[in-house]
């Protein structure tokens, strides 16, 4: 299952409003498919990504990241602020968490994604995530 978040006024402003908060959609994504977020401000995300996660944690999934220092930080205090011990999360496998600019420098050439590139890193990322878990939740 993936998530991806944008950050788009103009998109937010045509949209019409929906029937559940952000935490109630992202938590509603069947396994298996994919969601697009659209945010205002790094805290909605955030609680939304977290919601998503802690939700697959109950469900003995792992959570990998591939973000900003800022957003693995700021995820990383709400774990730790519901009880979860992100060193053991880590340790254990059920959290990976990756440099956003580091995994994409993995994987581009000549300022253009290579398909192959992509496909063995996140792949592999993803294979080593599934051997660890019921499920992978990423963000």
């Amino acid at each position: 299952m993936a998530i991806v978040l944008a950050r788009n006024r103009h998109i937010l402003a045509q949209m019409t409003p929906l029937k559940f908060t952000p935490v109630q959609q992202v938590c509603s994504v069947d396994p298996g498919a994919h969601f697009v977020q659209i945010y205002e401000n790094n805290d909605s995300l955030l609680d939304c990504v977290f919601a998503f996660f802690e939700k697959g944690f109950d469900r003995g999934e792992v959570a990998l990241v591939i973000a900003t220092r800022a957003h693995r930080s700021g995820l990383e205090a709400r774990f730790a602020s519901a009880g979860y011990d992100v060193g053991e999360l880590k340790r254990s496998g059920k959290y990976a968490p990756f440099d956003a600019a580091e995994t994409l420098g993995l994987f581009m050439h000549e300022g253009e994604p290579e398909a192959f590139r992509f496909n063995a890193l996140v792949g592999g990322l993803i294979k080593s995530a599934i051997s660890r878990g019921a499920g992978v939740r990423a963000f």
